[in-house]
């Protein structure tokens, strides 16, 4: 299994190429951030835990479908970049970089030629991550991707939690809910929510873990989903676009054709 270790101002990151790219371990000061079962890895990337990749949408399309151009194609729960294995760029003591190329293989599912290269840094006492989107095809390609951090959450009664989004769709029941929330939001109820509508900065205060952070991204990240009902871990989730995106075209996100573009965002980190 390779790694990529990245490290600096006491922040340590360690970063798997060849499960999606996505972050394994994140540490302040030596203590995690982030809860892993790396034995799930190959079976289910997404549900190991870390910070997987949801590209090229995040959320549930319906019936696993979406359509393009009039042409319905299959489309995996959260995309398809959490399962494949991403190429080594530059590394350095404090960054890194990973990136997914078009294939025939994501042809089946999404049918544009694509480059996606994601920059993971340490900046300050931010860790970075900035998505760089290239449209290498010949018509204009939509997205709204995400990430699905798992915050390692011992006990949910020691940690508090806000963040500034009052619209929500709630998943817990057959039938989505929808609502407006009042007051504040405790991670040791049961959630399966996105939220928007709003400032979608978060604050995390994990005591029992020993950490403390912010989440903050660009303006492409206006929603937030949060789901506890994980062993020891809130997901606390920044996507781009709500379930269902590429069949609300509205909602996408679009390049035209060679058209690039960046997405950052970052997790800010300290000690409780």
């Amino acid at each position: 299994m390779k790694k990529i270790t990245i490290a600096r101002n006491g922040i340590e990151a360690v970063i798997l190429p060849d499960f999606g790219g996505m972050v394994a371990q994140l540490r302040i000061h030596g203590r995690n951030v982030l809860r892993m079962y790396y034995e799930k890895l190959g079976l289910s990337n997404v549900l190991a835990g870390g910070i997987p990749i949801m590209f090229p949408f995040a959320g549930r399309c319906r019936n696993e479908e979406a359509v393009f151009n009039g042409q319905t194609y299959p489309m995996p729960m959260h995309g398809f970049a959490k399962d494949l294995p991403f190429q080594t760029g530059a590394v350095n003591q404090s960054s890194c970089e990973v990136t997914l190329s078009s294939s025939a293989h994501t042809l089946h599912f999404y049918p544009f030629e694509f480059s996606l290269a994601v920059v993971y840094a340490i900046v300050d006492n931010a860790f970075r991550t900035t998505f760089r989107i290239q449209n290498l095809s010949g018509k204009r390609m939509p997205f709204a991707l995400g990430t699905h951090p798992y915050f390692l959450t011992t006990d949910r009664a020691q940690t508090e939690f806000s963040f500034g989004l009052k619209e929500y769709d709630c998943y817990l029941e057959p039938v989505v809910q929808h609502g407006f929330l009042e007051g504040g939001l405790s991670l040791a109820d049961k959630h399966d929510t996105v939220f928007w509508n709003g400032c979608p900065v978060c604050d995390l205060n994990n005591r029992a873990d020993g950490y403390r952070l912010r989440m903050a991204g660009d303006e492409s990240f206006k929603f937030v989903t949060i789901c506890t009902w994980q062993e020891a871990a809130a997901c606390i989730e920044p996507w781009q676009g709500r379930p269902d995106a590429p069949n609300h075209p509205d909602e996408c996100l679009w390049l035209d054709p060679m058209q690039t573009a960046d997405y950052t965002y970052d997790i800010l980190l300290a000690d409780a």
